[in-house]
């Protein structure tokens, strides 16, 4: 199936572009129609996992939409390239928290969801200095933390994580063996 195949079922003229698009597709089980939505043109998103010492900075935010504040990592909307992906995660991560990372680089890729929301994602790994002081953020969240790591996972296995972007991201970095 190629791109040709949807046809726009609903386009929104906000200042967030949002795409319903629908294409009949032949299954095993016959012939029906698959959607996919398509927000900010598809552009890819930034996770950013930022570190000091023994300790990851989360952020919390009111996300309205699931009627909770949430705990979870810095991230936004950017480009498909590494070093956009990296440049995202660090715009992110200043307007969000107001600190600077150094030495950021891609650790991993996911998809948020492989059918409907096809969003690629880049989780991009920093550091930042101990004695590093934030600077002024945009006001998009309401608090940010720095959490231990072994205090992260209690906080998944308690559910106070629970957003699939961080969880995606955080799995990736514990993965890659870089817990300080």
């Amino acid at each position: 199936m190629t791109d040709a195949d949807f046809r726009v079922v609903y386009d929104s003229d906000g200042a967030l572009p949002v795409r319903l698009e629908a294409a009949r597709v032949e299954g095993p089980a016959g012939v029906y129609t698959h959607h996919r939505l398509v927000i900010a043109e598809g552009r890819t998103g930034a996770v950013m996992v930022a570190v000091r010492d023994d300790a990851v900075l989360l952020v919390q935010s009111n996300r309205i939409a699931v009627g909770e504040e949430l705990w979870e990592l810095p991230r936004g909307a950017g480009d498909v390239s590494d070093s956009a992906a990296t440049a995202t995660a660090l715009r992110e991560l200043a307007e969000e928290t107001g600190f600077q990372g150094a030495g950021a680089r891609v650790i991993g890729r996911y998809v948020t969801d492989s059918t409907v929301y096809p969003q690629k994602v880049a989780v991009v790994f920093c550091r930042i200095d101990a004695g590093a002081v934030p600077g002024e953020t945009d006001g998009e969240v309401d608090d940010a933390r720095w959490i231990r790591t072994d205090e992260i996972t209690r906080m998944i296995g308690n559910g106070l994580i629970a957003d699939a972007h961080s969880l995606a991201a955080l799995a990736l970095w514990m993965a890659e063996g870089e817990l300080s």
